[in-house]
């Protein structure tokens, strides 16, 4: 097993132990889900590169999952202390984001597979929260994975042109700012 290999495996992990910890106790256990976002960090080969996708998937996440909720798809018991949906779910959306480019980075150079894989495994995901007490659906299982489907064939692609995005622009800005000091 080659070293990519098993640092891929530990963030595989490490995002499944932020969603474990988010939908099973939501606020109980957010500060260890915030020491495991710290340590991403603290362990990130592009920390800067990292914590703009990470921003960008948060925003996307707000936005999406807000409209949802606001719309009557999604139902929360948990207090979003000010925001539209938990802060938890936010939480999620950044671990979600922290795969990206490490775990879910096969999906960069295959865009039909991450159109089919988002259709699929967004709902699921969703699913699975429902299934454990994060989440109520309003308007039924079935109804709502229809209705998750098609958003997340779309989302999870963006999501990973995001990724790619914030690689090309942090690596221009990156030259950019190193040309400059060999100038001086």
């Amino acid at each position: 097993m080659t070293s990519e290999t098993r640092r891929h495996i530990v963030n595989f992990v490490w995002f499944q132990a932020i969603w474990l910890l988010a939908i099973l106790f939501q606020y109980e256990y957010l500060w260890l889900v915030g020491l495991l976002l710290f340590a991403f960090f603290i362990f990130s080969d592009d920390p800067r590169c990292d914590g703009i996708l990470i921003l960008g998937v948060i925003i996307v996440g707000l936005v999406v999952d807000g409209a949802l909720t606001l719309s009557g798809v999604f139902t929360f018991t948990t207090p979003n202390y000010g925001l539209v949906i938990p802060w938890w779910l936010l939480a999620l959306w950044a671990g979600f984001a922290g795969t990206l480019r490490h775990s879910l980075g096969y999906f960069r150079n295959h865009f039909w597979v991450s159109v089919a894989g988002g259709a699929i495994f967004g709902p699921v995901s969703y699913a699975a929260g429902a299934r454990l007490g994060a989440v109520e659906f309003e308007m039924g299982m079935t109804t709502t994975m229809l209705i998750l489907s098609p958003i997340w064939a779309i989302i999870f692609p963006f999501a990973v042109w995001l990724s790619k995005r914030a690689e090309s622009v942090w690596s221009e800005t990156s030259n950019t700012s190193s040309a400059k000091q060999g100038d001086s």
